[in-house]
């Protein structure tokens, strides 16, 4: 009998326990706080010029998020074979509660001279995420992107994976 009475009570904690943690990856919710952090990136794709040119494009780099919705990092860039860095890249993110959002990036020079602008809608947990580029901005030039964007956190909170 109090057997059966300890296995119904390890079990009863055992549920609650996998319940609480089920409604906390049920309850969560994107903000600007849980995109805070480092991540990095790339970016590839294709970049139609006003010339009617498809030149390919890639990008790495890595960015710090502050929960404001700001953010900056240092990235190396390819277009059409072309290598470019280090560059500097500043903007701001939106986060909406279902996770999706938007991303505003400038990119600089060494000499902090404005490059590229580019918009990018956006999905993001908060660990990872996903963007297209939605505009892009060369000078005073506006070409036409096919590129996808994918983020790592660096070091995310683990709390919710285990």
């Amino acid at each position: 009998m109090k057997r059966n009475r300890m296995r119904t009570a390890v079990l009863a904690v055992l549920l609650l326990g996998l319940s609480t943690a089920v409604s906390a990856r049920e309850d969560h919710s994107c903000s600007l706080a849980s995109m805070a952090g480092d991540w990095e990136y790339v970016f590839t794709g294709t970049v139609i010029m006003p010339t009617g040119a498809a030149v390919p494009a890639a990008v790495v780099g890595k960015s710090t998020f502050d929960d404001a919705g700001n953010f900056s990092g240092t990235q190396t860039s390819s277009l059409g074979g072309t290598v470019n860095g280090p560059e500097t890249s500043r903007g701001t993110i939106t986060s909406n509660g279902d996770c999706t959002g938007t991303i505003t990036v400038g990119i600089y020079d060494q000499s902090g001279n404005l490059i590229r602008k580019a918009t990018f809608a956006s999905v993001s947990n908060g660990r990872e995420g996903h963007a297209i580029m939605t505009s892009l901005m060369v000078g005073n030039t506006a070409v036409a992107p096919v590129v996808i964007l994918t983020m790592t956190k660096l070091l995310p909170d683990r709390g919710n994976d285990e």
